[in-house]
């Protein structure tokens, strides 16, 4: 089995439990690690036929976009739990 990696992510959303916390999004720092078969993609030299990067930011940053939640714990998994559904 393969890591892929995205460090270092910035994403903007709606998080806190006190009301000033959450007039305005705050950035979030998401570095992620998916574990995944990288050889058929490798062997045929084919995206579709591993984990796109840019599919895996653009879902989270479109997921972030959509969410509001007090805490980051929360947001954590939950996010774990929409990646696990669209990229597995």
């Amino acid at each position: 089995m393969d890591t892929v990696f995205i460090k270092q992510l910035i994403v903007p959303t709606l998080i806190g439990v006190f009301p000033e916390e959450r007039k305005a999004p705050q950035n979030l720092l998401i570095d992620l690690e998916m574990s995944t078969d990288v050889r058929p993609a490798a062997e045929d030299d084919d995206l579709t036929k591993t984990i796109d990067y840019a599919a895996v930011r653009e879902s989270i940053m479109q997921f972030a976009a959509d969410s509001s939640f007090e805490l980051v714990e929360t947001f954590a998994e939950r996010l774990a739990q929409h990646l696990n559904q669209h990229f597995h």
